[in-house]
């Protein structure tokens, strides 16, 4: 350039174009590609057409399958329980001490690796079991008080719900398989003692509470001395003599008696017909 002569005035440089963003119809498309071409694949090597899924709708993003092989919720809930009842049987019948995870996997069948990717240690899973079994004294006593029967009948269905659940071989076992094992784990211990005996205890109360002509503030107490007497000798029984179960005819006297005893004392108006004034 000589001296003395200005540059000429250069283009501004184009515009950049915005890139496009590419968003459900972007997507549509190239769902619908994917079958032209597998179309023409069939065609090519002469397979019948199969039913084609509907399109997808506008503005949507396309369904992504299930991956093969990965289970449900339900089932690996179903899964799930399947293996803690398996577990408690073998832990019931052995004992915690006595078990090992090879007798677990044996009768459940699979792998350890599987069992192990859920419950890193054998504890880790005896404390699943049982807060499993909790689980099922729990709903099986709050369905008894859930009826519009009367507090006669409420009562005494209760009572030998009681007597059944304590008296169940299942139940039984798990309470002495806790006995011997409180020490290694209080906490289950005492989530067995506050969700079985306790809760039904605190159900027993509420239930009395909502009762015309009981009075509230004595039905803690009626509640207490109501499971009292229904689960303290069998209790006791069930553990150390555990093949000595009363029967329909005995429980059915024990509960009575119970039922009558309450009621004389703490809502006289309410006992059943033919009720001893007093127990």
């Amino acid at each position: 350039m000589e001296p003395g002569r200005s540059r000429p005035p250069q283009a501004p440089p184009p515009a950049r174009t915005p890139m496009r963003r590419r968003g459900a119809g972007f997507r549509r498309q190239v769902v619908h590609a994917r079958r032209h071409v597998a179309r023409r694949r069939r065609s090519a090597h002469g397979l019948p057409e199969t039913e084609m899924e509907p399109s997808p709708p506008k503005n949507a993003s396309p369904r992504r399958a299930r991956r093969p092989g990965r289970p449900t919720v339900a089932e690996a809930e179903h899964k799930s329980a399947e293996l803690l009842e398996i577990a408690a049987e073998v832990f019931l019948e052995n004992g915690y001490r006595n078990t090992k995870i090879s007798d677990i996997i044996a009768r459940l069948g699979g792998s350890k690796g599987t069992l192990y990717a859920r419950f890193a240690t054998k504890g880790e899973l005896f404390g699943a079991v049982i807060e499993h079994q909790i689980e099922q004294v729990e709903q099986v006593f709050s369905s008894q008080l859930s009826g519009g029967a009367g507090l006669v009948e409420v009562m005494t269905a209760f009572g030998h719900t009681l007597f059944a659940t304590m008296y169940h071989p299942r139940m039984g076992a798990l309470f002495r398989t806790l006995v011997e094992e409180a020490a290694e784990f209080p906490e289950l211990a005492l989530k067995l003692l506050r969700s079985g005996p306790l809760r039904a205890t605190f159900l027993l109360k509420s239930y009395l509470e909502s009762q015309p002509g009981f009075d509230a503030t004595r039905a803690e107490n009626a509640a207490d001395s109501f499971c009292s007497l229904c689960l303290g000798l069998p209790v006791i029984n069930s553990l150390l003599n555990p093949t000595d179960r009363p029967s329909p005819a005995e429980v059915a006297g024990k509960v009575a008696i119970a039922v009558d005893t309450i009621l004389a004392a703490y809502c006289p108006e309410q006992r059943r017909p033919g009720a001893p004034p007093s127990a």
